[in-house]
C-alpha cells in the first residue's frame, strides 16, 4: 500500500507541474479546448498505465519533459486522425458573434518584455497561423516552450543536429512569412 501511494504522489507531482503546459500544447494544436482537455486526460493516462505496468522504466528516462512532450505529440496526431463529426449545435454555439477564435490567448505578460517587445511577440504568436505545421511545432517547442534543442530533439526522434537546422530553417522561413510585421 505505501508503494501505490508512492506512486500516487509522484503522479500529482508530475501532473502539477507538467498539466499546463500539455494543455496548451494541446490546445494550440487542437484548437479545440474540450479536445485538449481529453487529449491532456489521455497524456496522463498514458503515464500512469507505464508506470503501474513498468514501475522501473519511468525513473530511467533521462529528459523527462521531453518524453511527456512526445506523448502529447504522438496523442494529438492520433486525434487528429480520428474522423469525429462536430455536432451542428456545437458549430453554431462556437461560431454565434461572441467567440470568434477559439485560441486561447498565450500569457506572454511576465515576461519583462517592454511595450513594444510585447506588442512584436503578440503579433508574431497571432500570425503563427502562417507558418507551415512542422516551422510552427519547432519554433513553438523552442520558443513558446522554451524546449532545449535536447529536449526538441528527443521529442522529434530526430539528432540535435538535425534539430537546431530545423529551426534554423523555420526562423528563415518565419522571417520572410511574416516580414510584414517589420515594415
Amino acid at each position: 500500500m505505501n508503494r501505490s501511494m508512492n506512486y500516487e504522489k509522484t503522479f500529482i507531482e508530475l501532473y502539477n507541474q507538467y498539466s499546463d503546459d500539455l494543455f496548451r500544447f494541446c490546445f494550440a494544436r487542437l484548437r479545440d479546448r474540450d479536445k485538449a482537455l481529453d487529449a491532456t486526460q489521455e497524456i496522463f493516462y498514458k503515464i500512469w498505465n507505464e508506470s503501474v505496468k513498468n514501475p522501473g522504466k519511468l525513473q530511467e528516462i533521462q529528459y523527462f519533459r521531453a518524453f511527456m512532450f512526445r506523448i502529447a505529440r504522438n496523442t494529438v496526431i492520433d486525434m487528429t486522425r480520428k474522423k469525429t463529426s462536430t455536432p451542428l449545435s456545437y458549430l453554431a454555439h462556437q461560431f454565434d458573434g461572441d467567440n470568434h477564435s477559439n485560441l486561447e490567448p498565450i500569457d506572454i505578460a511576465h515576461t519583462g518584455l517592454n511595450p513594444e517587445q510585447h506588442h512584436v511577440v503578440s503579433e508574431v504568436i497571432e500570425n503563427l497561423e502562417l507558418l507551415d505545421p512542422h516551422h510552427r511545432e519547432i519554433l513553438t517547442f523552442r520558443f513558446l516552450h522554451d524546449m532545449s534543442i535536447i529536449d526538441i530533439a528527443e521529442i522529434l526522434n530526430i539528432s540535435e543536429n538535425a534539430t537546431s537546422v530545423r529551426i534554423h530553417r523555420a526562423l528563415e522561413h518565419a522571417r520572410t512569412k511574416l516580414s510584414h510585421l517589420y515594415e
